[in-house]
């Protein structure tokens, strides 16, 4: 079962009059209680996207990390043009895919939101008064 699912940093800047440079890329991190089952009999797959955006979003397969004992996945960069200008947040989806289903570890997905922290009320190209 997925015990927790964050993003590092939480709270991003793409929407900012002035924006990170480089865009930021959020870490992705899955903790997950496997009930005594290898790792190896099961993956985790994460969702992720900008409502109404079909130039930002995706389905990937976490990478584990034995050192953190988690699954990790570093986000594309989040810029302006690919998630709009209306965007409010990425959302985030995981769920375990089990090799076999007797291990009993299919389960909804767990959801979380990366929030963007502000927003430009002009667009960056808009001519100045």
């Amino acid at each position: 079962m997925i015990r927790s699912i964050r993003a590092v940093p939480a709270r991003i800047d793409p929407l900012a009059c002035a924006p990170p440079i480089p865009p930021e890329r959020p870490e992705i991190v899955v903790k997950v209680d496997a009930g005594g089952h290898s790792r190896d009999l099961f993956s985790v797959r994460l969702m992720y996207g900008v409502g109404g955006s079909s130039r930002y979003g995706g389905e990937v397969r976490m990478a584990y990390d034995a050192s953190r004992e988690a699954f990790v996945y570093r986000l594309p960069a989040v810029t302006r043009d690919k998630v709009g200008g209306e965007a409010r947040s990425i959302s985030l989806s995981a769920v375990i895919e089990a090799g076999s289903s007797y291990l009993g570890l299919l389960e909804p997905p767990t959801t979380a939101y990366i929030s963007f922290a502000s927003y430009c009320l002009t667009t960056p190209d808009a001519p100045r008064p």
